[in-house]
């Protein structure tokens, strides 16, 4: 992981990941980049931090910054079909709160579907260790 003034454009460091991939493995796999400040606020922007979610019940799908399709189409999810899941679309994040945990969310196969698959889906122990170990690099990079 990169961040912090090296990265300028991670559109272009995704690409530029995404043909390293390919041409080491033959694996044409997406790849999402999040510089250091944008977990940073990822984090403190966090809606579902107030206390009635365990960090298993909360999670966020990042989604490709070229994927604008994809992001407004999330945006069109019926909301209130999925209570008592919850979720809150923040540019190219959504933050889902499941209550019943993980298992067989409803609300993430729909925002899944919106998407056409193109994001990534994470819980927030794992948003959190992200957020530590980009703070741990130099600033430098």
């Amino acid at each position: 992981m990169l961040s912090g003034p090296a990265i300028k454009n991670t559109v272009e460091v995704a690409a530029q990941l995404r043909a390293a991939i390919a041409r080491s493995t033959s694996v044409d796999a997406r790849v999402l980049v999040r510089t250091r400040d944008e977990l940073r606020h990822l984090v403190r922007a966090n809606p579902f931090s107030d206390g009635r979610a365990g960090s298993n019940q909360l999670h966020v799908v990042f989604l490709p910054r070229d994927a604008s399709d994809a992001s407004a189409s999330v945006a069109g999810v019926d909301l209130s079909r999925y209570l008592p899941e919850e979720a809150a679309f923040m540019g190219h994040n959504v933050y889902m709160r499941r209550p019943q945990g993980p298992g067989s969310s409803k609300l993430a196969a729909a925002i899944a579907r919106h998407t056409q698959g193109l994001g990534t889906q994470r819980n927030w122990r794992v948003v959190l260790k992200l957020a530590e170990q980009a703070d741990q690099l130099p600033e430098s990079l």
